[in-house]
Formats: C-alpha cells, sequence, structure tokens
C-alpha cells in the first residue's frame, strides 16, 4: 500500500469523491496499527497515514484526537536527549512521526493543538534545530504550526534562535530553511509594528556581519521581503532598507554580496510605488552635493545606475536632472582640485579614479538604456558631457580610458556619419569657430587620442577592440569625406584623409614589431582594422592605398620566429586585398613594395660597410653592441628552456607524491 501510494496509484485525479470512498475505510485500520508491538509495521503505518492525511476523509477528522494523541505518545516513547538511543529504526519512526503531525497541523482543519500539545512540539523543534539529521523535520513542523498561526511564549523564543540560525548556521540549507520560516512569520501573523520593524531591522543590521555566508544570507532575505511584501508595506519601510543597502554595495569585499545587493535595490525600487520612488531618487540626487562626504557621490553614483537599469526608457523624466549633475561632477578642472584638496589621506587617487569610472559608466548606462541620442531636448548637455569625456580618453587608469573610449563607440554606433558632419547640433560640430575645417579638427584629434590610447604601455584585449571599431568608423569617413590642407589655416598642419589615418596606424604596427615582437596584441587588431578598411575603400579606391597597407602584411608573413594566429591573419588580410583589387593589381604592388623594402635592407648594409672605413670605431662599438645582444638573447632563451624542463619535474613529482 506504501508503494502505491507513493506511484499515486491509489488516487483517481479525475473522480475526488471516489478516492475517498477507497481510502476512508483504512483510517480506522492504521489507527489500531499505530499501538503495535513491531517497530517496522508502526513506521509504515505512518508513512501510509502521511499520505492519506492530504485527503479531505471524514474518518479523518473524526479520529483526529485519537491520532494525535498516539503520536504524542509515540514520541515520548521513543524519544531520548541520547543520540546513542535515538538512531537505526527509532530515529526512521521519530522522523516520519515528525512529518505526520505536521500534515496533521496542515492539512486538517479540525485538529487543535491545545497549549501542552504546543510546547511539547516546539520543545521538540527547539532541540532538533541543532541536530543535523533532524533539522528538516523540525523547519516543517514549525512551518506547520506558522501555517496555522498559533502563538505562545515559547514559539517566539523558537522563531528567534531560527533567526540566528538564519545568518549564523554553517549550512546554506539551514539558512534557507530559516529564511523560509522567518518570511512565513513575517506575512502570516498580524504582528505589532514595534516588533515588525525590529524583525526588520535585525536583517539589516547582518548587512555588516563579519562573514560573507551571512551577509549574503541578509541580503537574500531582503530580496525576498521585496517579492513578496504588498506595496503598502514596502513603502512604509523602504527607506529603512535603502540607505543601508546602497552603503553595503559600495563598502562590502566580496562580489556575490555586491551583486546581491545591486540586484535586492533593484527589486526594491521595481516593487514601490512612483511615489516613493521619486522620494528615494530626491534622496539619492542630493547626495551629489555632499562635498565634504566624496563617498555618499560615489554611493549616489551607484543608485542612479540601478535607478536607469529598473526603470529603462521611463528614466527619460529624471535625465535631465541627473546630465546635469554628471556635467559638474565628470568636469576635470573640478575633479582635479577635489583631488588635491584631499591633503588628509582619508581617501586616495584610486578612490577618485573609482568614482570617476562609475559616473562615466552611468553616463554610458544612460545612452544605451534609455536612448537620448536623438533627443534635441538633451543634445546640449551630451555633447558638453563628450567634451569632458575627451579629456579622460587618455587617462592613467586603464577601466577610465576603456569606458572612454566605449563612449565614443556609442556616440558612432547610434550616429550617421552625415548627420554628424552636417547636423549643425551634432558633437563634431559642437563648439566650432570655424565650419569649414571645426569638424575635420574634431575628428583629427579624437584620431589623435585613440592612437595614443594604442601607444599605453599595458593595452587589454577589450580596449584595443573598442580603439579599432572607433577608428574604423573614422576611417569611413575619411574615405568619402577628407580635408587637404592648403597652407591657409595654422591649425591644419597635414591633410586629413585616409592615407594619413592609415600611416599614423601602420606606425604603432611597426614599433610593436621592432621594439616588442614577442607581444601581437596591437598588429592583432590593426591588421583587422586594415581589412575593415580596405572592404570599406572597395576595389575603386583600394588600389591607391595598398602601398601602405602591403608592406608590414608582407613583412608578418615573411618572418620565421613569429605568432602563428598572427601570421595567419596577415595572409587573410592580403588575400582579402587581392581579391578587392584583383591579382594583376596586387601582384603589381605586392613586387613593388618587396624591391622597395630589399633595397632599403642593401642600403643599411652598404651604409655600415662605409662606417666601417669613415668611423671604424663607431662600427666596432655596434657590432659589439649587436654580438651582446645575441648573446643576452641566447641567455634568456637558455634560461627559459630550463624553467620550463624544472617546472614539468615538479609536476611530475607533484603527480609522483598525490
Amino acid at each position: 500500500m506504501n508503494s502505491l501510494m507513493k506511484q499515486n496509484r491509489l488516487i483517481d485525479v479525475n473522480n475526488e469523491t471516489k478516492t475517498v470512498q477507497l481510502l476512508d475505510p483504512y483510517i480506522p485500520i492504521f489507527v489500531d496499527y499505530l499501538d503495535g508491538k513491531y517497530l517496522k509495521v508502526t513506521i509504515i503505518t505512518l508513512r501510509c497515514l502521511s499520505g492519506f492525511l492530504k485527503h479531505p476523509l471524514p474518518s479523518v477528522d473524526q479520529n483526529c484526537k485519537l491520532i494525535a494523541a498516539k503520536l504524542f505518545n509515540l514520541l515520548r516513547t521513543y524519544s531520548s536527549s541520547s543520540s546513542d538511543i535515538e538512531r537505526g529504526e527509532n530515529l526512521e519512526l521519530l522522523m516520519i512521526c515528525y512529518k505526520v503531525i505536521a500534515n496533521l497541523i496542515r492539512d486538517v482543519k479540525q485538529f487543535n493543538l491545545d497549549e501542552d500539545q504546543l510546547q511539547v512540539l516546539l520543545h521538540y523543534a527547539e532541540r532538533n534545530l541543532y541536530d543535523n539529521q533532524k533539522q528538516s523535520s523540525a523547519f516543517n513542523l514549525l512551518k506547520a504550526i506558522l501555517s496555522r498561526r498559533l502563538t505562545c511564549e515559547e514559539l517566539t523564543d523558537v522563531l528567534a534562535k531560527v533567526m540566528k540560525l538564519s545568518i549564523q548556521a554553517d549550512s546554506a540549507n539551514v539558512r534557507l530553511q530559516s529564511r523560509q520560516t522567518m518570511l512565513q512569520y513575517l506575512m502570516e501573523y498580524s504582528l505589532a509594528e514595534k516588533k515588525f520593524v525590529k524583525l526588520l531591522e535585525f536583517y539589516v543590521m547582518q548587512l555588516k556581519y563579519e562573514y560573507e555566508n551571512g551577509r549574503e544570507s541578509a541580503i537574500e532575505m531582503l530580496a525576498t521581503m521585496f517579492s513578496s511584501f504588498p506595496m503598502a508595506k514596502l513603502n512604509e519601510h523602504a527607506a529603512l532598507f535603502y540607505l543601508p543597502l546602497a552603503i553595503q554595495l559600495h563598502n562590502d569585499d566580496s562580489g556575490k554580496c555586491k551583486k546581491l545587493t545591486w540586484l535586492a535595490i533593484k527589486s526594491l525600487i521595481e516593487k514601490i510605488s512612483e511615489e516613493k520612488k521619486d522620494h528615494l531618487f530626491g534622496i539619492t540626487i542630493s547626495l551629489f552635493k555632499s562635498d565634504q562626504k566624496p563617498m555618499h557621490k560615489r554611493i549616489a553614483a551607484l543608485l542612479v545606475k540601478i535607478y536607469v537599469e529598473s526603470e529603462q526608457e521611463r528614466f527619460e523624466k529624471r535625465v535631465q536632472t541627473v546630465l546635469q549633475v554628471l556635467k559638474n561632477e565628470i568636469n576635470a578642472e573640478n575633479f582635479n582640485k577635489t583631488v588635491e584638496a584631499n591633503t588628509d589621506g582619508t581617501l586616495g587617487e584610486k578612490f577618485y579614479d573609482q568614482y570617476l569610472f562609475n559616473l562615466l559608466s552611468l553616463f554610458i548606462k544612460i545612452l544605451t538604456d534609455v536612448k537620448i541620442l536623438d533627443n534635441k531636448k538633451y543634445v546640449e548637455l551630451v555633447n558638453d558631457l563628450f567634451d569632458q569625456v575627451k579629456s579622460y580618453l587618455n587617462h592613467e587608469h586603464l577601466w577610465i580610458r576603456l569606458v572612454s573610449c566605449q563612449l565614443f563607440g556609442v556616440l558612432f554606433n547610434n550616429s550617421s556619419i552625415e548627420s554628424l558632419l552636417n547636423d549643425k547640433s551634432s558633437y563634431f560640430n559642437h563648439k566650432i569657430t570655424d565650419r569649414t575645417i571645426g569638424s575635420y579638427l574634431k575628428i583629427r584629434d579624437l584620431i589623435d587620442d585613440f592612437g595614443e590610447q594604442l601607444k599605453a604601455p599595458v593595452l587589454e584585449n577589450d580596449l584595443a577592440e573598442q580603439i579599432v571599431k572607433n577608428l574604423a568608423f573614422m576611417s569611413k569617413i575619411l574615405i568619402h569625406h577628407e580635408l587637404k590642407n592648403d597652407g591657409q589655416s595654422e591649425l591644419l598642419k597635414h591633410d586629413i584623409n585616409i592615407e594619413w589615418l592609415i600611416r599614423k596606424i601602420a606606425k604603432e604596427a611597426k614599433y610593436e614589431l621592432v621594439n616588442k615582437p614577442k607581444e601581437t596584441i596591437k598588429r592583432t587588431f590593426i591588421f583587422k582594422l586594415f581589412a575593415a578598411i580596405s572592404v570599406e575603400l572597395g576595389k575603386d579606391k583600394l588600389g591607391n592605398y595598398a602601398h601602405c597597407i602591403i608592406p608590414l602584411l608582407q613583412r608578418e608573413t615573411e618572418i620565421d620566429q613569429n605568432d602563428e594566429n598572427l601570421k595567419h591573419l596577415a595572409k587573410e588580410v592580403l588575400d582579402l586585398i587581392k581579391m578587392t583589387i584583383g591579382v594583376e593589381n596586387f601582384s603589381f604592388v605586392y613586387s613593388k613594395t618587396n624591391k622597395k623594402r630589399v633595397e632599403h635592407k642593401e642600403e643599411r648594409k652598404r651604409k655600415l660597410a662605409q662606417l666601417a672605413v669613415i668611423d671604424p670605431q663607431m662600427a666596432a662599438t655596434k657590432k659589439i653592441r649587436k654580438q651582446q645582444r645575441k648573446k643576452d638573447a641566447k641567455k634568456r632563451k637558455i634560461t627559459s628552456e630550463k624553467n620550463k624542463i624544472k617546472g614539468a619535474k615538479k609536476q611530475k613529482t607533484n603527480a609522483l607524491n598525490d
């Protein structure tokens, strides 16, 4: 019968009346078996009874008090303070007995616990909370009691311990069960306001708990409250949660806790009313005015970013205010003064770099999520902000260089070339004095800045990729619109055209090849840029600039000791150029550039030979330096090989030891 019950083969889902008629006669039999002498029979009887209690059987209602009495009798008989006695079949019987009592309390509405029985159950539950084998039965019992909204002094004491367990327990499952129990208590009981707030404050205070697991549990509990509480209740207590969570988001060292806190604040914002959102947003904006407490400003930047993520395009009503704040805060002059003014050493330069990164990240979030670039209402503020962002393209902090570069990427992705050049309100025409060359000077300056970013000693893939994307957009502009230097303007020192851009970028690739041949990141992305430029130039124009692109690719493919991936990429770009301009034109340019490179190499050799005659001492010095470089390179290679052998031996030894 127990097996059939588990498989739901005793239940007719389509006919509840038939199920009741079939199952009801067994209840009196099970009640009799609870007094049996054989433990195994009692255990299986309890298992069957546990399943039967889920159905509205008349015999259960009639015999519920008798069933309860026999269950409590079993608990008294087999429970013990000694773990040696509560094991094996004894433990199995106790566990199923707790389960049947929980089902009886929760599912049989006719049954009511008296005060003595409730105290006994709470005593067992409290004791079992700290027993790994019986914790699940304790929580099941407590949840059943809470579902009937039963009360007594002992319940408050037990729940106080459950509340502590939700933070301090080592087991993640125990913390989860504790949180679920406490949430059920908060949701189903009509607590006095003072007591309710005290429980909320407990979890808010645990945001500063010493261990990560405890803080994580506190944040998850608050997030569950936000998703479960009615809006009116959340509106009433939103201020209690908002700022402590914001401070924790700023201060917590744990990445996981930061992420959970972010999601919790977002959930809170999404659940409260519009009026309450506006109130909390006003508090957030006021934090930017805390000049004496710069940490408050950084917290505000993080909070506004959560608002943007939560409201998306609905955030537009707040955009004007936020853009004005960003304009004031991002201003390079004010920012530098703030850093210099902080002479007490409480906040270092790192903090201000992080704050600047938060502000720029907020700006990029507004542009991507709220989509305001096409809105003429904000064009002046946005252009002013981009002027300020431009000054950070070559900031010493890598993250700030990256986010500044990404901001221009967002601008280019959401703008057409014609609008940027011809629209008087566009960024390229913002605050320029000469309409003829002003926009081209901005293009030149941006290309110079992106070129400077490529020269950085530390260049990561994300930044290099974004630089190349931005330069690819610039190349499209210069392919179709160029400006010749006619000598009439002192500001225009050279032609601003695609050839200038190609030569400028090729120079960086050559520098890496000569000075840092082991590094390939610059050449990799520059070759990809060459491919993009070649496609954009097309068959008609590429032939005029192939002589600028091919030599570098040609040299890369002919170097023996080179990165295979880079060599393969160079060959692919050469093949692309060949397909675009045709085999004949490609062969002509390729042979011409190769001949020029050979001639240049021969010229260097000839000059060295002449130097040996004209200035033998200088020639000897150069020769000695060359030999020394070879020796140093050979030593480095030998050292590298030795280290590899040592590492392999160490790994082998560790493997043998394991």
